[in-house]
């Protein structure tokens, strides 16, 4: 896949409406950090959230790859639904 880094986790899905979406996340996408912290599966994100006690309305910031370049996204967090 020519990624820039060896650990990460590509968007295989965004739910219409999400947070992810609304911050400018894309399918394909490779987050490579979430707030400064280097993930290699997505319940890593959700650890870095548990364990920063971040909650709705607080902000993630993710390093990402795409399209040949790294970009920084900021996403605001919404309530999670099961």
């Amino acid at each position: 896949l020519d990624l820039p880094e060896d650990s990460g986790v590509i968007i295989v899905n965004i739910a219409n409406n999400s947070p992810a979406e609304k911050a400018g996340l894309r399918l394909g996408d490779f987050i490579i950090k979430v707030n400064d912290e280097s993930i290699d599966k997505p319940s890593d994100i959700r650890k870095i959230i548990l364990e920063n006690d971040i909650r709705s309305g607080d902000i993630l910031r993710m390093k990402i790859y795409r399209d040949g370049n790294i970009k920084f996204i900021k996403m605001k967090l919404g309530k999670f639904i099961k």
